[in-house]
């Protein structure tokens, strides 16, 4: 396992035009993922499975063994948030992940191992052709409104720190919209996601109803 490189890490969001047989191996492959980690977290909760010495061979699941490890990691960690929440949680939204070792964006394609008719190959999906800047980190797929996105994790260098100066980043999230930290005076939360994301259905709802009703001018309100 390589060890993860230190640094600013910046996740790059990366348009993915698969073909249809394409994006039907990727869902595929999605919600084996999710159903596998469900099915692992499961298992340790009911210990039918030991927390220790347990590995990718000992299971059988329809993906490369590189994804396969990124599961068993993910369940280890859903049943360790369980432990906390007191309940397991169930994952449902379709994604699939591969490591920084077995995927490659070159020239407006990205190469990456999947599991095909029983056998590890490597397919060419065109994506745009965005510029990484940084070491290679986990990619994450998903489906978004109909469209196919890659999450690349990059890791950049941390800009030397100066005493007379003082530096502040922010993070722009969904869960938590805006987070920042100052170096030195410590890290500050900005916002509620949830709410924000139930505002905005609200408002949505009221808009895609008053526009059947033809009263634009509410609507402009």
């Amino acid at each position: 396992m390589s060890k993860k490189p230190k640094g600013l890490e910046h996740t790059y969001q990366v348009r993915l035009c698969p073909t249809p047989e394409q994006s039907r191996l990727l869902m595929a492959h999605c919600q084996e993922y999710i159903s596998t980690v469900n099915v692992l977290a499961s298992a340790l909760e009911a210990d039918v499975i030991p927390h220790e010495g347990f590995s990718t061979k000992d299971f059988v699941a329809a993906l490369p063994s590189c994804v396969k490890n990124q599961a068993l990691r993910d369940a280890r960690s859903v049943f360790k948030r369980s432990l906390e929440l007191e309940c397991l949680p169930v994952l449902k939204k379709p994604i699939c992940p591969w490591n920084n070792q077995n995927w490659q964006i070159e020239a407006g394609k990205l190469t990456l191992p999947v599991s095909l008719d029983g056998k590890v190959q490597q397919i060419e999906i065109a994506c745009a052709d965005v510029e990484l800047v940084g070491l290679p980190g986990l990619l994450r797929l998903k489906k978004k409104r109909g469209k196919w996105i890659a999450d690349v994790t990059m890791t950049q260098e941390k800009p030397p720190q100066t005493e007379e100066e003082g530096v502040m980043g922010i993070d722009l999230g969904i869960k938590v919209p805006a987070v920042v930290h100052i170096s030195g005076k410590g890290t500050r939360f900005f916002g509620n996601g949830r709410s924000q994301r139930h505002m905005r259905r609200r408002f949505y709802a009221r808009r895609k109803k008053l526009q059947k009703a033809k009263k634009t001018r509410a609507v402009k309100k």
